[in-house]
This record gives C-alpha cells, sequence and structure tokens, in this order.
C-alpha cells in the first residue's frame, strides 16, 4: 500500500461513533457529563462558543429549537469537549469529544475518537481482557481493519454528495464500542498492534469476526460476495473452536411460544403442527424454514427464522418438535465468517501468534503497519 493511499484513507486518525439519533421533535434529547465542566465549540468553524463549569449538558428541543440546559443554541452543529479528563453519556465514559448535529430533520450524537482509543473501546466489548495475549491482539488488528475500511465507504459516501455524519455504529451490528477501556492488558494488546492492518490487493479489508465458527467452511456459504470479499473465501474448516463451549448449542420454545412468534407474520395460524428445515446451501446455511400450523403452511427465510427465534445462535441447525416443544440443535454462534474468536483464543494457547491466527483464517491477506500522519 502506498503513502499516498494511507494519506487518503487516514486523513485524521479520528473514528466518528454514532452514539444516538433522533428525529428533530419537541423533547428532551441528551444529556452529557463533565465533572471539571465544557468547552463547547462549532462545528463548521471551530470556533469557541462557551465554557461553562456546569457538571452536566441537557440538550432539548423546543419548537424545532435546539436548547441547552434551557437556552437557546443558534448553531446547528456543536462539539463539546471536557476541560479536563472525559465525557459521560448514560452510563459510559467516552474519550475525546463530542459532537451533536442536525441533518435533514435528524439530529445525531457522535462521540468523535482516535483511532487507537476506539479499537480499545471496541476490543473491551468483543473480547476478554484475560484471554491470552496473542488472541487479543489478532482482534485488535482485525478491528482496527473493520473500522478503517468503514471510514473509506463512509468518507467515500461524502465525496460522492451524499453527506457524512459518521463512520460506525455502537453495536454489534458493526462493532461494540462502550467508550472508554482502562484495562491494561486490553489497552498491551492494542498498543503491540498499533497501526498494523490486514490488507488484500492493496486495499485494507472489512475483517469480520464471529464468536464461534462452529467449524462451518465459509467458502460454501451462499448470500457472500465473495468476489468483493475474497478474504472471507476461506475453503477449509476451523477445527479450533471444536471445543468450545459454544461450538454446538440447543435451544427450545414451548409450541405455544412458537405459534405466537409466527402469528407475528401471519395471525391466522393454528395449532403447529410440524416445523423442520427444507433447504439448506452446502456449508449447512439454513436457507429456508418450513411451518406448518393448523390448515396453513409457511415458509420463512433463514433471516426471517434467525430474526424471529432470538434463541437460535446461528444460521447452522436443525429443528423439530420433540413433546410439547420446538428443539434447536445448532454449530456456531454468529455468521460463520472472518476470525472465529474461540478459534484464535485455541490457537493462542497451543503457542501460536497474532499473525499465523490471522493468515489461517483471512487466507492470502498481508499485514502491514500503517504510518501515522496526524494525531500521532
Amino acid at each position: 500500500m502506498s503513502s499516498q493511499d494511507d494519506a487518503e484513507l487516514l486523513d485524521d486518525f479520528y473514528v466518528y461513533v454514532l452514539l444516538d439519533k433522533k428525529i428533530c421533535s419537541d423533547g428532551i434529547l441528551w444529556s452529557i457529563k463533565s465533572e471539571k465542566g465544557f468547552v463547547i465549540c462549532d462545528v463548521a468553524t471551530e470556533k469557541q462558543l462557551e465554557s461553562l463549569d456546569a457538571p452536566a449538558l441537557n440538550f432539548s428541543v423546543q419548537k424545532n429549537q435546539l436548547r441547552l440546559n434551557g437556552r437557546k443554541v443558534a448553531v446547528t452543529s456543536l462539539r463539546i469537549k471536557p476541560r479536563e479528563g472525559y465525557l459521560r453519556y448514560e452510563n459510559d465514559t467516552y474519550p475525546d469529544d463530542i459532537v451533536l448535529i442536525l441533518h435533514e430533520g435528524i439530529w445525531y450524537l457522535v462521540n468523535g475518537v482516535e483511532l487507537e482509543e476506539y479499537v480499545c473501546g471496541v476490543l473491551r466489548c468483543e473480547s476478554y481482557s484475560h484471554w491470552k495475549l496473542e488472541a487479543n491482539k489478532s482482534q485488535a488488528i482485525a478491528q482496527r481493519s473493520y473500522v478503517l475500511a468503514r471510514i473509506t465507504k463512509a468518507r467515500g459516501r461524502k465525496k460522492l454528495g451524499k453527506g457524512f455524519i459518521y463512520d460506525i455504529g455502537k453495536t454489534n451490528s458493526d462493532q461494540t464500542y462502550k467508550g472508554l477501556c482502562m484495562c491494561e492488558k486490553t489497552r498491551q494488546a492494542v498498543e503491540e498492534t498499533r497501526g498494523m492492518v490486514l490488507v488484500f490487493q492493496g486495499r485494507v479489508i472489512e475483517s469480520m469476526y464471529d464468536i464461534c465458527c462452529g467449524g462451518i467452511i465459509p467458502a460454501h456459504m451462499e448470500g457472500v460476495d465473495f468476489n468483493t470479499a475474497p478474504h472471507l473465501a476461506r475453503s477449509y474448516a476451523c477445527t479450533f473452536c471444536s471445543s468450545s463451549k459454544l461450538h454446538s448449542w440447543k435451544a427450545s420454545y414451548t409450541l405455544r411460544e412458537v405459534e405466537q412468534l409466527v402469528k407475528q407474520l401471519d395471525n391466522h395460524i393454528g395449532t403447529i403442527r410440524h416445523i423442520h428445515v427444507t433447504k439448506t446451501d452446502k456449508a449447512g446455511m439454513v436457507i429456508e424454514l418450513l411451518i406448518r400450523a393448523g390448515r396453513r403452511t409457511i415458509k420463512l427465510s433463514g433471516k426471517q427464522a434467525y430474526a424471529l427465534f432470538k434463541a437460535v445462535r446461528s444460521f447452522h441447525y436443525t429443528v423439530a418438535i420433540e413433546g410439547d416443544k420446538v428443539v434447536f440443535h445448532g454449530k456456531g454462534y454468529g455468521h460463520h465468517l472472518g476470525l472465529c474468536q474461540y478459534g484464535a483464543l485455541e490457537m493462542a494457547l497451543q503457542g501460536k501468534d497474532s499473525e499465523a491466527i490471522l493468515r489461517f483464517y483471512f487466507p492470502n491477506i498481508d499485514i502491514l503497519k500503517l504510518k501515522v500522519l496526524k494525531n500521532s
């Protein structure tokens, strides 16, 4: 990867994480706290608007007008910084600053956080500090790569005139992020991999990961565009997670519970008489699930079934009626793509380092260390 590519990708090394968004209507928006007070700037000009001793900022909207602690605010974008220390929002502590911005009738609350601090915050949520260091180092590299790939997409939208408000969300739909990490072991894993990313054909990859792959061969899965993500097309099974308690699982519902859930899709069903998987792909992922209830037959796609039955942990399972219950037996926990976290742990326990772990789960990738260009 050339230095020109690096400069384009990592122009300021900050990540903008969406904390919340709300339609612009009357009511309370958010409360942000800081023990030492706040410095408030206009995002558009970076001009300081005021410095407050107050321990909390309470934002609300009245008659489409933003108010701060009851006072009208003229601008529609604010950067909030702590005078000292950190900011608190809800039950979490956030490093760097928080931006409040109005865009097309929606207020957005965004944490602007330095890249490595962001990776620390993700790693503390997505892993365990007591895990082997090399396992957590492999996750830190994958998580850093994932967010940088997302930054490229988000900021690319701005170049296309579609606007840019944030890079990534804070939930597990992207990567779970709850702000500041104070754990030294977690920070060590991030520091020892500072700037390291996964690259395929000159591009940082969107390096996905899940908790436990269950021994599935990802290359056999349907519905994944391996042409645009060849790094996910691992053609061999992971056996390292086989001893994990999450490798195989069982979930059960009463027939009555299933009926109530299915009624969300079809309110006219009768008693559940039969349920089974009717179609899978080569990897064993459920493509279609059939339910017979009374005189009605309902077909659910794999994604519909996964969304409906919250206790189901993956797309690889069988299901049948056993007595008065509907029982699912499955493998893996998550989407089965990319780095298997429990597999990475076992590899680390066997003495493999983070680079060996990553090369196993992401075939044909390069591992590079990018230069910090700004805010280093």
